[in-house]
This record gives structure tokens, C-alpha cells and sequence, in this order.
């Protein structure tokens, strides 16, 4: 028997030495090692960043190659649903950098064209052009400002812990997303609130913008968007 478990002690040192050894990277499926957080739109691991710090890992720079092979995954069939209930989740699956698909026919600049950049702590930067194919993010009171989820038709003031609660709201939409820039202009390029959704396999986003809170001459016509993650 102390043969026995000699020999297990020995395996189980020469495992942990494995795994203690062993790179752990982005991009692997879920679950996820300690240190590392699952992203629920593309169910891969991704470095986990928490509220408030800023969002340092979200790069904000991408090459012309990155955004081409981004905006690949617009044309793919469509992947199934992501069912997320609580304002946490919407915000944890948001945070990152999005390049928005081509559409079909010509539509007013939103705050999500060319791309956006979600971070962590709450703030966000539209991405503009590089003037080389690429994408970088934007500095100033119309590129800059802040983001939030929430639950529609709910008072958080009646609700404890209300962004880790599934959604009661009376909306068809359930949850939505909020962002507004630094300069405070309402229009459809510096202003947006409404439902974000998710797709899998490929990533994607589904935007409904400018349902009536934001727009100025474009509110009340709502236009769907089509955002795609960049690497």
C-alpha cells in the first residue's frame, strides 16, 4: 500500500508540474483557468479584466488584416442565439472592440460606425479609420464617453443588486445598452440606446439603433446594425 501511494503522489506531482508548466493563451474554449474569464459570445477564454480597470487588455490599434478578417464573419450563416438574463452579463459580453458590418443600403453614421471599443470601467472610444485599411481608437468630446447595460422598464432603485438580476422589465427587448459621448450632442453618431443581442459561431452583435431616445431627425426609425468582434 505505501508503494501504492508513493507511486500516485508521484503521478499527481508530475500532473501539477504539467499544468503549472503549461501556456495558458486566448482563444481557448471554455471553462476557463483562474485568471481568465469566458467570453459567452464566442466561448472562448479571454483575459479577465474587472470593472474599473480600465480595460487595458482591449487593444486600441487594429491592422487592416484584422479588420478584413473580422468583417469576414459578417456574410457567414447565421449561429445560434445567446441567451444572456442580467445587465452583467449584456456588459460582459459587449466589452471588447467591434467593427460594424457593410449594410445593405446606405444609412445615417451611428456611434458604432466604422467600430467601437467597450471597456471595462464603463467609458468607450469610436474607432476611426487609420487612413491604412486599419482601425485606431478616436480621442475627443465626439469620440469619447461613457457606456452602460440595464434591465428595460425596471426602477434599480427597487431593485437590489440590479445589475445581477435577470430582467423583469415589460419590454419585449428585456435587456439594452446605453452609450453617449463626452460632447453630449444626441445625434445617432455621438448617442444610443436600445437592445443589443448575440450570436455564436460566428460572434456577432445585432443592434437596433435609434429608437427615439437618441437621433435628432433620425429618431423613431429604427436601423439594425450588425457588429462582428475585432481580435
Amino acid at each position: 500500500m505505501s508503494a501504492l501511494r508513493a507511486s500516485a503522489a508521484s503521478i499527481a506531482v508530475l500532473v501539477a508540474g504539467c499544468v503549472a508548466e503549461r501556456t495558458i493563451g486566448e482563444h481557448q474554449p471554455c471553462p476557463c483557468a483562474p485568471g481568465w474569464s469566458c467570453d459567452p459570445v464566442q466561448n472562448v477564454c479571454v483575459a479577465s479584466v474587472t470593472a474599473g480597470d480600465g480595460g487595458t487588455n482591449i487593444p486600441t490599434t487594429f491592422t487592416a488584416d484584422e479588420v478584413q478578417a473580422a468583417l469576414a464573419n459578417c456574410g457567414l450563416p447565421h449561429g445560434s442565439p445567446v441567451v444572456l438574463s442580467t445587465p452583467n452579463d449584456e456588459k460582459a459580453a459587449l466589452i471588447g472592440a467591434w467593427a460594424l458590418c457593410p449594410p445593405s443600403m446606405t444609412l445615417p453614421q451611428t456611434i458604432f460606425t466604422p467600430g467601437i471599443r467597450f471597456e471595462a470601467n464603463g467609458n468607450f472610444e469610436s474607432l476611426t479609420p487609420d487612413g491604412a485599411g486599419g482601425l485606431v481608437a478616436g480621442v475627443g468630446l465626439l469620440s469619447q464617453g461613457t457606456w452602460t447595460t440595464y434591465c428595460y422598464n425596471v426602477d434599480t432603485s427597487l431593485v437590489h443588486d440590479a445589475a445581477n438580476q435577470p430582467c423583469q422589465g415589460t419590454s419585449p427587448y428585456g435587456l439594452g445598452a446605453q452609450a453617449h459621448t463626452v460632447g453630449g450632442d444626441d445625434n445617432l453618431a455621438n448617442c444610443f440606446v436600445g437592445p443589443v443581442s448575440f450570436e455564436t459561431s460566428p460572434a456577432r452583435a445585432y443592434v437596433i439603433d435609434g429608437t427615439g431616445v437618441c437621433g435628432g431627425p433620425d429618431a423613431n426609425v429604427n436601423i439594425e446594425l450588425w457588429l462582428v468582434p475585432l481580435p
